[in-house]
């Protein structure tokens, strides 16, 4: 997965649309919708403003996510 493929995947996962995704990031939709589609990409100041919503940087920017939640256990493991 490619950033701009990351970029849509973490806003999508916020649940924020592109125009609110933009405002966010102190950005237009249209600069919004060039980081999508690799056109561009984030700036700092606008990657530090979408993290204070929950934007996983380090997973936009390196493809790992910063917390990887501990495997589910089954039923069975719980007891």
């Amino acid at each position: 997965m490619q950033i701009d493929e990351r970029i849509k995947s973490e806003r999508k996962r916020l649940g924020f649309n592109q125009t609110e995704f933009a405002e966010i990031a102190h950005a237009t939709r249209g600069t919004a919708s060039n980081w999508e589609t690799g056109t561009g990409s984030p700036d700092a100041k606008a990657l530090a403003a979408l993290a204070v919503v929950g934007l996983d940087v380090l997973y936009v920017v390196t493809g790992q996510r910063s917390f990887v939640p501990p495997p589910k256990l089954s039923a069975e493991e719980e007891t």
